[in-house]
């Protein structure tokens, strides 16, 4: 049987909408479809990828607090000294206090 190259022949095999002539190379979804098909895949990967690595995560994020906190560093951004008495700095406690009321 020989078929032509029409639109009817090449559609997006997720929404079945006819492809553009510019994708019809080898391409099996149109733009929109495989955008959304990415970023899922992105999705699933991130989820698989952060709950292997969740408890390493923590573990860091801990140690890293602890040595803040022990060398009287703001836990926020890390790079100015904490207040007296507290765990942030002046910047970073006034950030903390308008979210907190928000």
């Amino acid at each position: 049987m020989n078929m032509s190259l029409t639109s009817e022949t090449l559609c997006c095999v997720s929404c079945g909408k006819p492809l553009p002539i510019s994708r019809r190379a080898n391409a099996r979804y149109c733009k929109e479809c495989l955008r959304e098909r990415q970023a899922e895949q992105h999705r699933a990967f991130a989820r698989r990828y952060a709950a292997a690595h969740r408890e390493e995560y923590k573990a860091y994020l801990k140690e890293r607090y602890l040595w803040l906190v022990s060398h009287n560093m703001c836990v926020s951004c890390g790079h100015e000294k904490a207040v007296e008495g507290r765990v942030r700095c002046e910047k970073c406690l006034e950030r903390y206090r308008k979210k907190k009321k928000a």
